[in-house]
C-alpha cells in the first residue's frame, strides 16, 4: 500500500508545483478581471462536472474492486457518457441564458464535463493496482498541459485557448488509461449490457445529488465574491485559491489506496473501523504540515509570482490555508460513507453547509473584503466537516475522537 501511495503521491506533488507555477504565469498574462472570469467558468464547470461524474468515483472503485471482469466497465462507460452529455447540453444552455457574452467559453469547457465519463477507466486502473502506470499516465498529461499554457503566454492568446487547456488536461489521462484497458482485456464494449448500465446509474443516483450540491458548495466563494466584490476581486481570490486546491492532491494520493483496502475489509467491521482510525490520524498530522508550509511558502511566492496586481492574495491564502484541515477530514468521510452506503449523509451536510457558507461568505466579503470571505470559508469548511457529525453522523464522529485519543480507537 506503501508503494501505491508513493506513486499517487509523485503525481498529486507534480500537480501541485506545475499548478502554482504555471497557473501564476497565466493569472499574471491574464490580469486580476480576465483571470477572474475564467475562474467563474471554471467554477460553473466544475458544477457540470460533478453532475456528470455522478459523484460515483469512491463508488466505482468500490464496485470494480469486488465484480472482476470488463462486463462492469463497459456497462458504467455507456451510462456515464450518456449522462455526462445530458450535462453539457444542459451547460451550454444554461450558459447562452445566464452568461451569453461568453458561451464560446462555455463551449469548450464543456470538453470538461464530457471528460468525467471516462474516468472509470482510471478506476479500474486504480481497482487493478495499476497505481505506477495511472501515475505516468497523469505526469504526461500535466506535462502536455503545462507545454500548451506556456504557449498560451508566450504567443498571446485568449481565454478561450486556456479553457481549451483545461480540457485537454482533464482528457488526456482518461483517453491513455481507456487504450490500457482495452488492451489488458479489462474493456471490452461487446461484453456491456443495457440491464447493468441502467443498474449503475441506479446505484449512482443516491450520490448525485450529494455531488452536485457538495460542488456547488466549494464553488460558491466564487459566486459570491463576484455579486459582492466584482471581477477583478474573484481573479485575486482565484489566485489565493491556487495555494490551497492543490494541496488536496496529497489526500487524493492517499484515499483511493484507503478506499481499495476497505474494499477488501467489507465484512470486517472492527478492522475497517481501525483503518480509519489510524487514517484520520494520518491526516490530521498530513493537513498540519500542509498548513504550516503553505503560510511560510505563500509569504515569498506570491509577491514573486503574481506581481503588485494581486498585493491581496498572499493575505487570503495565509488565512484559507487553515481550510486545508477540515478539506482533509471531510475527504476522508466520503470514503467511509462511500464503503458503508451511506452517501446521504452528505446531502444533508451540503443542504446545511451550503445557505451557511452564503451567509458567512456574504458576511465576510461585505464588512472586511477578501480577508473577510477567506475566514467565513474556514469557519464554514470547519462546521460542515467536524461539528455536524454530532447531528448527522455520529459513528464518524466517534472516530474523529478516537483518532486524536478521545474514545475507544
Amino acid at each position: 500500500m506503501t508503494g501505491a501511495i508513493s506513486w499517487l503521491l509523485l503525481e498529486r506533488m507534480l500537480r501541485v508545483v506545475s499548478g502554482v507555477l504555471v497557473s501564476t504565469a497565466v493569472a499574471r498574462y491574464l490580469g486580476p478581471a480576465s483571470y477572474g472570469t475564467l475562474a467563474v467558468s471554471l467554477g460553473v464547470v466544475g458544477v457540470a462536472s460533478a453532475a456528470a461524474s455522478m459523484g460515483a468515483d469512491h463508488v466505482n472503485l468500490a464496485q470494480l474492486s469486488r465484480q472482476p471482469g470488463p462486463g462492469f466497465l463497459a456497462s458504467a462507460l455507456i451510462a456515464r457518457m450518456l449522462w455526462s452529455a445530458v450535462c453539457a447540453l444542459a451547460l451550454v444552455g444554461v450558459a447562452a441564458i445566464v452568461w451569453p457574452g461568453q458561451l464560446q467559453l462555455f463551449v469548450v469547457l464543456g470538453g470538461m464535463v464530457l471528460a468525467t465519463a471516462p474516468l472509470v477507466f482510471v478506476h479500474q486502473m486504480y481497482a487493478d493496482d495499476q497505481f505506477r502506470g495511472a501515475t505516468a499516465f497523469g505526469i504526461a498529461a500535466i506535462v502536455v498541459a503545462v507545454a500548451a499554457r506556456l504557449a498560451g503566454v508566450a504567443w498571446h492568446f485568449d481565454l478561450a485557448w486556456f479553457a481549451a487547456c483545461a480540457v485537454l488536461e482533464s482528457a488526456a489521462t482518461v483517453l491513455a488509461a481507456g487504450v490500457w484497458a482495452w488492451r489488458r482485456g479489462a474493456w471490452r464494449p461487446s461484453s456491456a449490457s443495457l440491464v447493468q448500465a441502467a443498474r449503475y446509474l441506479q446505484l449512482c443516483l443516491p450520490t448525485l445529488a450529494s455531488a452536485v450540491l457538495v460542488a456547488l458548495y466549494f464553488r460558491i466563494e466564487l459566486l459570491v465574491v463576484d455579486s459582492v466584490l466584482g471581477a477583478a476581486a474573484v481573479g485575486t481570490w482565484s489566485a489565493a485559491m491556487m495555494f490551497i486546491l492543490p494541496w488536496n492532491m496529497a489526500s487524493a494520493a492517499i484515499l483511493p489506496v484507503v478506499n481499495r483496502r476497505l474494499g477488501t475489509l467489507s465484512g470486517e467491521p472492527t478492522a475497517s473501523r481501525a483503518l480509519m482510525v489510524k487514517l484520520v490520524r494520518v491526516m490530521l498530522a498530513l493537513s498540519g504540515a500542509c498548513v504550516l508550509a503553505n503560510i511560510i511558502a505563500v509569504q515569498f511566492a506570491v509577491p514573486l509570482l503574481l506581481g503588485p496586481r494581486y498585493a491581496d492574495a498572499a493575505r487570503v491564502a495565509t488565512i484559507a490555508s487553515l481550510a486545508l484541515v477540515p478539506l482533509f477530514l471531510g475527504a476522508v468521510q466520503d470514503v467511509w460513507l462511500a464503503q458503508s452506503g451511506r452517501n446521504a449523509v452528505v446531502l444533508r451536510k451540503v443542504l446545511v453547509g451550503i445557505p451557511l457558507s452564503v451567509a458567512l461568505l456574504w458576511t465576510g466579503a461585505s464588512r472586511a473584503g477578501l480577508a473577510g470571505a477567506a475566514a467565513g470559508m474556514v469557519v464554514s469548511y470547519l462546521v460542515t466537516a467536524i461539528l455536524l457529525n454530532a447531528v448527522l453522523d455520529r459513528g464518524f464522529l466517534n472516530i474523529q475522537l478516537a483518532a486524536i485519543g478521545v474514545g475507544r480507537a
